[in-house]
């Protein structure tokens, strides 16, 4: 069924946003429990604080907040079947976006330049 849920979306994203959607097949194992699948994808993100659901969608907030014990999953599986359809960031260009949002955190808190030239070598002499 993704495949059916792939399409829709690409045809959605062409129609209102005039632009492609890179989007990759999942292969789903139906041996593998529902309740696992949800926590490997979705307890990283969260974890991160780089997981949110927008106030239109109470039911999903409400399987969320109940999991694992929640009467029903189904939302909630179909969030995670659907995060793992997005391709991965290279580490490269996620390494490059958190030093860009360093040194632009540190810009608003008035540091002097040379100090964020000193810490932006330091996290890519880390790296």
């Amino acid at each position: 069924m993704q495949f059916l849920f792939a399409d829709l979306v690409r045809d959605e994203a062409r129609r209102q946003f005039g632009s492609r959607v890179r989007l990759i097949p999942v292969n789903q194992p139906t041996n593998i429990d529902k309740d696992h699948r949800i926590r490997m994808v979705l307890k990283p993100l969260e974890d991160e604080g780089r997981l949110f659901f927008l106030e239109k969608s109470p039911d999903l907030d409400t399987e969320y907040s109940g999991f694992p014990t929640a009467q029903r999953k189904d939302i909630v599986d179909a969030l995670a079947s659907a995060i793992n359809l997005v391709p991965k960031r290279q580490k490269a260009v996620q390494d490059n976006d958190e030093i860009q949002q360093l040194a632009e955190y540190l810009r608003k808190s008035g540091a002097p330049a040379r100090l964020i030239e000193e810490r932006i070598a330091a996290v890519r002499g880390g790296r």
